[in-house]
């Protein structure tokens, strides 16, 4: 029974200090749960008032609990602090002053260095401010966003010295109450110097909105009928609506800006050809040589490539490009008040049709429509396009005309009826024409041939060979 006792008085000492251990961590685990909680849950406080239990196991549990509800607390604890934090940084960008906070406001709890709560309500109270203080931050820069283009506009529309509207940007550059109702103050002062250049304004953007409808080549009928939609008055609403006036027609003129190009090269490529057919029609042009002459063949080429080979491509692109402009804009492309669409197609047409001709053996069509429908225009280079005929043709009884007649007749002549002396020379072959002593002494060598070599004296045999053989090489 002694032994017996030893052992029961053990193991009563051991369960009192097992009880202790339990007590005091379901204490700290109670604490946590508290500050962290704010109020136990009901499966929380069955957890705790389990008091039968003294087992190893049960210390573990409430170890593990203890060490969960630690780490939740070291983390609420970071997230206060940073929430904390972050409403001063919103004070001090915000300009808010310390005197401005309402009594038992979160504002004024945290100034006054109240320890913050590190429950779930106590996080979510610091989050909502936080919340409210990010929004007056954006509503305030908006705010002075919207004010400063304001300001930035009457700037310019008063033509305010830039060093002076930079220096009270610079100086009025924070989101503080202060610097808003200075801004406002500006605005004002602006608006009523503004008020008083109304007529000056009102002129200027009148002639805006004529250098636009120039650039986008509108006729003079309907410039006029557009300035009368617009009221001659100087008032705000009368500048106003110019404005919008001069913005659409900007808009316009920019998507315009292709087309007018693509037309301008057209213009372009068609005063060049008509520069050549007025070129070919004069007939001391055959009878050039050196590297002039080569030159003049060479651009005459580029010019018919021009002609062949590029303009059939501007125009393809150009009539997609009108088709995609009416769908965008509901309206017609119009140049100098010809609707572009009518021209384009006439050309085309007719170029088809004098295509068309030359494959049958016969001669060009008439000139395109668009020569005469489409009033002379002058390219953007300083070219005129000139009407010109189509590349083949030419007006009956024209010098091109007696011209190629008088070189298909030469062209029938004998060789031989030639002086060959005289042609197979150096000097001949080159197209020059012996003077006068030559020729002399050429009829006195030979009185057989004396007329013959007389002529040639003159320069008409060589003429006329030089013409023959220019025309055959040229086709």
């Amino acid at each position: 029974l002694a032994a017996s006792k030893a052992f029961l008085d053990d193991l009563e000492g051991r369960k009192a200090e097992r009880v202790g251990v339990l007590t005091h961590k379901t204490g700290e685990l109670g604490a946590l749960l508290q500050e962290l909680e704010g109020a136990l849950s009901a499966d929380q406080t069955k957890f705790l008032k389990v008091v039968s239990d003294l087992t190893l196991g049960r210390i573990e549990q409430l170890d593990a609990r203890i060490a969960e509800q630690q780490q939740h607390k070291r983390e609420r604890q970071a997230a206060v602090g940073g929430l904390v934090e972050e409403i001063k940084g919103l004070w001090r960008e915000l300009h808010m002053a310390a005197e401005a906070f309402t009594a038992g406001s979160v504002d004024a709890r945290i100034q006054a260095g109240e320890e913050w709560r590190l429950t779930g309500a106590g996080v979510a109270e610091l989050e909502a401010h936080v919340q409210q203080l990010r929004d007056e931050r954006e509503r305030r820069s908006a705010a002075k966003n919207k004010a400063m283009e304001e300001l930035q506009g009457l700037w310019d529309i008063t033509k305010a010295e830039s060093e002076a509207a930079q220096t009270f940007a610079a100086a009025h550059n924070t989101l503080s109450t202060q610097c808003m109702d200075a801004i406002r103050a500006e605005i004002v002062r602006l608006q009523t110097v503004k008020q008083a250049m109304m007529k000056e304004l009102v002129l200027e953007k009148r002639a805006a909105l004529a250098e636009v409808w120039e650039a986008m080549r509108l006729p003079e009928e309907k410039r006029t009928q557009a300035a009368a939609e617009l009221a001659e008055e100087y008032t705000e609403a009368s500048l106003h609506a110019r404005e919008e006036a001069v913005r659409g027609a900007q808009q316009l003129l920019s998507d315009m800006q292709p087309l007018l190009k693509i037309v301008d090269r057209r213009l372009f490529i068609r005063a060049e050809e008509a520069a050549m057919k007025e070129q070919q029609g004069d007939l001391s042009r055959l009878l050039g040589r050196g590297r002039g002459m080569a030159e003049r063949l060479k651009q005459e080429e580029r010019v018919r490539n021009m002609v062949t080979k590029e303009l059939p491509k501007l125009n393809e692109k150009l009539k997609a490009l009108i088709t995609e402009f009416k769908e965008t804009h509901g309206r017609d492309f119009e140049v100098d008040g010809v609707v572009y669409e009518e021209v384009l197609r006439d050309d085309m047409e007719a170029a088809n049709a004098n295509a068309k001709a030359r494959k049958a053996g016969g001669k060009a069509g008439a000139p395109p429509p668009s020569s005469t429908k489409v009033p002379p225009q002058t390219p953007r280079d300083g070219k005129d396009e000139g009407g010109g005929r189509p590349a083949g043709g030419a007006a009956p009884g024209s010098t091109a005309t007696k011209f190629r007649s008088t070189a298909k007749a030469i062209s029938r002549v004998p060789m031989a009826s030639l002086d060959t002396n005289s042609v197979g020379s150096k000097r001949h072959a080159e197209g020059e024409a012996d003077d006068g002593s030559s020729t002399a002494r050429s009829a006195a060598k030979s009185p057989k041939n004396s007329v013959q070599q007389t002529a040639a004296g003159r320069g008409v045999g060589h003429c006329e060979a030089g013409l023959a053989l220019r025309m055959r090489a040229l086709g």
